[in-house]
């Protein structure tokens, strides 16, 4: 067995960062610099600079896998031993340094996973060690001298993408990971952070702020306990990734309309399925008349913002961030419907948004419809001073989903990486785009057949739009 903590100081270290991602150099190299790690700056190249995929799924993956290929032929004219490559959007461990001494890592190692999303159920071969099945993800993987020319031969040909669903590095590597002997830390060391990818030009948010894997968890359930028991005197390193934070997300749901009487085209059964699924939950709707008295109370200092608003939208986006800064909970519009309770969705979590389907209007766009934050979580430092600049905007960016894109892409200049909030996929709360027609239909079917319909989802929004009818 060879010492991964002895290994790694003959490892060229480095990370890729293209030129105009600042924001994510420095939170990188501050995490290196806690855990001593000395790394190298590498260029990564542009997308915008290549003529086309090449074949991969998208250029920028092309750009990546090129990076990738060129940072192997200078570790073979180097003669490393091995290299480590990191994304600048790593997280690491807080206890990286300490953990990484206690792995050990078999003579035959080809490729080492310092944190992935598994696909197929990993072997255990040692504390903290397992042998991968299928595993994506390359934030942080260190790769075996004897094995550079067989990488960037596998990331260069046309040829490999017929063996794949999806012609993307990560998804390359995976499909050699039978082939040369392959390994991950487990539980993860490090993992991505959330926040907008340049690559796939989305947000990307696979990963709880734990560092446990988000997408396919049971494929790892129950992998901790079977490493505890096999290895007792490790069952320290399987704790939870990050220790808990003394705030996690009331029960507590919150909606808002103008009055105690819902009207249509929202429908009572709509706000009675909040409550339905979760019964040990607090509800409480609030009127226009309870919002102001909020903001007059809690938030004196923003009032005369408040007040200056041209249209009442306005004041209740303004409103809800506000409601999740002072008191947390669940944010959730009227013509939200929910499909399944929502503990699973939120045991782990501390802020949590969803993300649209593209669509024209808003690629990419982090809706404000369903919010869920701890109380006084730092992203919303400063969120009156924000409103307030951007009060007298269209709707949509003045307190509306561009606002709050805007604010999320922001906040990954003053966050942690562990503190920034957590970003789902569409299918978990937007299924549907804006404008798909099956809303329609959908107002006709019963709870169960849409969850039937929409496997995937805790909730589902139909989209009714009532506050266009303010826009001017």
């Amino acid at each position: 067995m060879i010492s991964f903590d002895k290994m790694i100081t003959v490892t060229w270290r480095v990370c890729i960062n293209l030129k105009h991602r600042i924001d994510r150099r420095e939170q990188a190299w501050k995490q290196f610099a806690h855990h001593d790690l000395k790394v190298e700056h590498v260029a990564a190249i542009d997308a915008k600079h290549a003529r086309n995929a090449h074949g991969y799924a998208r250029p920028g993956l092309y750009a990546l896998a090129l990076t990738d290929r060129l940072i192997l032929r200078e570790a073979k004219r180097k003669d490393a031993p091995a290299v480590l490559i990191f994304e600048d959007d790593v997280v690491l461990h807080p206890e990286f340094h300490e953990r990484m001494k206690l792995l050990e890592l078999p003579e035959d190692w080809g490729l080492l996973y310092l944190g992935c999303t598994h696909y197929h159920r990993p072997e255990i071969v040692g504390p903290g060690l397992v042998k991968l099945g299928w595993a994506l993800d390359t934030h942080a993987v260190l790769v075996n001298a004897r094995y550079y020319d067989v990488v960037r031969r596998l990331l260069a040909g046309r040829r490999n993408f017929e063996k794949v669903h999806f012609a993307a590095p990560d998804v390359l590597l995976a499909s050699i990971q039978e082939q040369i002997p392959s390994y991950a830390a487990f539980p993860n060391l490090a993992w991505q952070a959330e926040g907008y990818s340049d690559i796939e030009a989305t947000m990307r948010g696979n990963y709880f702020p734990t560092g446990e894997q988000r997408l396919s968890p049971e494929i790892v359930a129950g992998l901790e306990a079977d490493m505890r028991q096999r290895y007792p005197h490790y069952a320290e390193i399987c704790r939870a990734t990050l220790p808990a934070r003394e705030a996690s997300i009331p029960k507590v749901i919150h909606q808002t309309w103008k009055t105690r009487e819902i009207e249509a085209p929202f429908r009572q059964a709509w706000v009675d399925s909040w409550q339905e699924l979760n019964p040990d939950w607090d509800y409480r709707l609030w009127t226009d008349e309870d919002l102001e008295e909020f903001i007059r109370t809690e938030f004196p200092s923003f009032l005369a913002t408040y007040l200056s608003y041209d249209v009442a939208i306005k004041k209740v986006d303004a409103a809800r961030y506000l409601i999740l800064k002072r008191l947390g909970g669940v944010f959730v519009d009227l013509d939200f419907i929910c499909l399944r309770p929502l503990e699973a969705l939120l045991e782990k979590e501390f802020i949590l948004f969803g993300q649209q389907f593209d669509n024209p209007r808003a690629p990419g766009a982090i809706c404000n419809a369903f919010m869920a934050s701890a109380p006084d979580h730092p992203f919303w430092d400063g969120i009156e001073a924000a409103l307030t600049a951007t009060r007298n905007y269209p709707i949509l960016e003045a307190a509306g989903p561009d606002f709050l894109t805007q604010r999320f892409i922001a906040s990954q200049m003053f966050l942690e990486p562990g503190m920034m909030p957590t970003i789902l996929p569409p299918f978990y709360l937007y299924p549907l785009v804006w404008d798909d027609a099956r809303k329609y239909d959908l107002r006709q079917q019963s709870r169960q057949e849409m969850a039937d319909q929409f496997p995937a989802a805790f909730a589902i929004t139909l989209w009714t739009g009532t506050w266009m009818g303010e826009m001017p």
